[in-house]
């Protein structure tokens, strides 16, 4: 509308390598710091709320949002938050997984691809925008997965259940074989598409 104003919205995407040389998930909490420490320079405090999603203390404005796949950790930073963030490496493709998790619509399309490479492809494309939208609202999976729309003509995911509408990005994945997605607010206005910061581990 005229004269209405839109807020900026400022989103960074950092990456790094997961070590090798101790436990999962010590070498996942390890990574975070990284990140956390590469994001925020002068310090910060992450904590976690009750369903295990992480914020901020001393900055609630400030969407954050890790995710672990393969060799890989990212941290996705927005503000105004909130944010959702998801990498996936490209796995064996198993029939009868987009009638389970998705809405009849997206299971359409993938059955409608070409060849097995092309529906394997979408359906961890799809899978990114969900994970990361499930990240987005905090809610986990208690609503479903299919309780939500993907607008990909607009770039957008609807809930069906009252959580909040939001924006989507395919980003650049670090390998040929992982796609990546973020969710972020649709009520501020993204400049331009978040370069990615690799950070190298030690």
């Amino acid at each position: 509308m005229p004269g209405q104003s839109t807020s900026s919205l400022s989103v960074q995407i950092y990456l790094t390598e997961i070590s090798e040389k101790t436990t999962k998930r010590a070498a996942e909490s390890e990574a975070e710091k990284r990140l956390l420490d590469a994001a925020f320079p002068s310090g910060c405090r992450c904590l976690r709320d009750g369903a295990g999603r992480p914020y901020l203390q001393d900055a609630p404005d400030t969407g954050i949002s890790f995710t672990h796949s393969g060799k890989y950790c990212a941290l996705a930073v927005c503000i105004p938050g909130p944010v959702g963030l998801d990498l996936q490496k490209i796995s064996a493709f198993r029939s009868g997984l987009p009638e389970r998790f998705f809405p009849s619509s997206e299971s359409r399309a993938i059955a409608a691809c070409p060849d097995e490479t092309a529906r394997r492809d979408l359906f961890f494309r799809l899978w990114t925008i969900r994970e990361a939208y499930v990240k987005y609202t905090g809610r986990g999976l208690s609503e479903g997965m299919d309780s939500f729309t993907i607008d990909r003509t607009n770039g957008r995911i609807l809930s069906k259940k009252g959580s909040p509408s939001a924006c989507y990005m395919e980003l650049e994945a670090p390998e040929k074989d992982y796609r990546f997605s973020a969710a972020v607010p649709t009520s501020a206005l993204l400049r331009k598409t978040p370069e990615i910061q690799y950070i190298p581990a030690p």
